[in-house]
């Protein structure tokens, strides 16, 4: 019996890759195994879960798209201001 769950969770977790591949989830992909864990572990619920995995999803696209734009800007220098 546990070869069988083992195997479904092989199986969905293969799904939930792909989909994120497909649905451009970097984060999705990479992470699951980790927020599936965590969330395990702290007992959260299917809504908990869900809006933690879109809110670091989210929390990584800003994160990319800031150092996009640093980078195409061309300055010469980066400074920062303390």
């Amino acid at each position: 019996m546990t070869d069988i769950h083992e195997t479904d969770r092989d199986g969905l977790r293969e799904l939930i890759r792909s989909c994120a591949f497909d649905l451009k989830l970097p984060l999705v992909r990479r992470d699951i195994d980790l927020l599936i864990q965590q969330s395990a572990d702290e007992q959260w619920n299917l809504w908990r879960f869900t809006a933690e995995l879109l809110r670091r999803e989210k929390e990584n696209r800003s994160e990319n798209q800031r150092r996009h734009r640093i980078k195409n800007a061309g300055f010469p220098q980066l400074r920062y201001l303390n």
